[in-house]
């Protein structure tokens, strides 16, 4: 392995072992969580109690870590050599439209089709299978990547067919996250979420047993519907104790429409409550924003691709605010690098600031992991390896000739690592990929049904 300056002190401090070994020789079926041990990482477990360390296991048994620390003693565990190799929790995408992910790289056009209409025209054309592979689709972009949990911004349901087709796809993938039930894009200002069918899903899928995949709603807001719509819709979810999630403040005339503040002399501005994008608001929105412990979510790369504007970053953070990351859609991001999208955010934090040093590596970073978590309600369960919680781990192979030297795990994390890099994802103690390559998906298979679905969509909205 390269060498590894910045993490000198913590090879030198004694290690410990968090959390508690014990042997387990039943035999794991095919489709259980594994247990499994990871050899001799460069683990971050974005965790203060456990720490960083130069060189460390992770235990993994039953879906869960059970312990982190130098040289845990559990021989009856498949072992994975990860010399050479980053260990961190997966990444948190808090903000992706899934459904439009057949469209990538579709709008704007050179010829000047903007995205908003050519998506809109678009989204008609949508079958429940079309929503069940896109999701299928980016899902598996996710987890060849750097992505573990997927806030799924569910914007084109058009029939209950359609939610209970992207719901089983997220199932299906193995991975966890939040599926925010959305409303057709085509559908009029007035036109309300489909309730009956909310409360239909919830009882129907969502319970106590299995809480990978729990529900929101997605509510365009005061911005995109009048009053008699979006406080309808908001007073449905605070009744339902469903968390919600709204685009606000995305242009500088929307801000004129002062969503925020409508929203908060409504009532509906708490800790349940997302904002997405929040590009223009001012710093007395912020402090309100801070104020009901409401979630951000910046996806700045999109920001800036659509025309709202430059993700006020640094603003955001001296008004008390940790906003969490996302990537959007990939018809105007390109792809779901979320090493990316980090990467942008600490260098607009920083150039904002006018200073190389005024926002570190490791609080983006956390952004992207233990803050997403806690802005989700979810910082007991996910996004950290810590002993007890769900065994979400990425394994970032740094024997690259573009990764050479290693002389900062976090550095390298936020400033230089490609969803390339990652040689092994376990989600929820399963491999989901494997020595580089997905595991019970037949990508080529899965391409040849991408390009066969856009080739029929793309032709029936000519």
């Amino acid at each position: 392995m390269h060498s590894i300056g910045a993490l000198a002190l913590l090879a030198a401090a004694p290690f410990r072992v968090y959390g508690q070994v014990t042997r387990d020789t039943q035999t794991v079926q095919d489709d259980a969580p594994e247990s499994l041990l990871i050899r001799n990482a460069t683990v971050l477990s974005m965790d203060s109690t456990v720490g960083d360390h130069a060189q460390a296991d992770v235990l993994i048994r039953a879906g869960k870590i059970v312990a982190v620390g130098a040289n845990i003693d559990a021989h009856d565990t498949a072992m994975l050599d990860a010399r050479g190799m980053i260990a961190l929790p997966g990444l948190i995408n808090r903000h992706w439209h899934m459904w439009n992910s057949l469209a990538r790289s579709y709008a704007p056009t050179a010829s000047g089709t903007r995205f908003f209409q050519a998506i809109k025209t678009l989204s008609a054309a949508f079958r429940p299978q079309d929503n069940h592979l896109a999701v299928r689709c980016a899902f598996a972009e996710a987890i060849s990547g750097d992505i573990t949990h997927v806030m799924n911004w569910a914007h084109n349901i058009r029939s209950p067919e359609h939610a209970e087709a992207e719901l089983h796809a997220m199932r299906e993938s193995g991975a966890s996250g939040r599926f925010l039930y959305g409303y057709a894009q085509d559908a009029s200002p007035t036109t309300t979420n489909d309730f009956a069918d909310i409360e239909r899903v919830r009882k129907q899928y969502f319970n106590a047993s299995d809480n990978a995949i729990n529900l929101g709603v997605a509510i365009r807001g005061p911005e995109r519907t009048p009053r008699s719509t979006w406080q309808t819709e908001m007073a449905f979810a605070q009744r339902q104790r469903l968390p919600l999630s709204v685009h606000v403040s995305v242009t500088r005339d929307a801000q004129k429409q002062q969503a925020i503040e409508h929203m908060r002399m409504a009532g509906f501005l708490d800790a349940a409550t997302e904002l997405v994008h929040v590009t223009h608001a001012s710093d007395g929105y912020f402090e309100h924003i801070a104020a009901a412990k409401s979630s951000v979510v910046i996806t700045p790369l999109t920001e800036m691709r659509v025309g709202y504007g430059v993700t006020p970053v640094k603003r955001m953070l001296d008004g008390g605010i940790r906003p969490s990351i996302g990537n959007d859609t990939t018809v105007f991001s390109g792809n779901a690098d979320l090493f990316g999208v980090v990467r942008v955010v600490l260098n607009l934090a920083n150039g904002q600031a006018e200073n190389e040093l005024a926002v570190s590596a490791r609080c983006v970073l956390e952004m992207a992991t233990i803050d997403a978590a806690r802005s989700l309600g979810l910082e007991s369960r996910i996004e950290s390896l810590s002993p007890g919680k769900q065994a979400d781990v990425i394994l970032v192979d740094v024997n690259h000739v573009d990764a050479a030297p290693l002389i900062d795990p976090i550095a390298f994390v936020t400033e230089d690592a490609q969803p390339a890099h990652v040689r092994h994802v376990i989600a929820r103690g399963r491999f989901l990929k494997r020595d580089g390559r997905l595991t019970g998906i037949d990508t080529a298979q899965l391409v040849r049904d991408v390009d066969e679905t856009w080739d029929y969509l793309h032709r029936i909205t000519k």
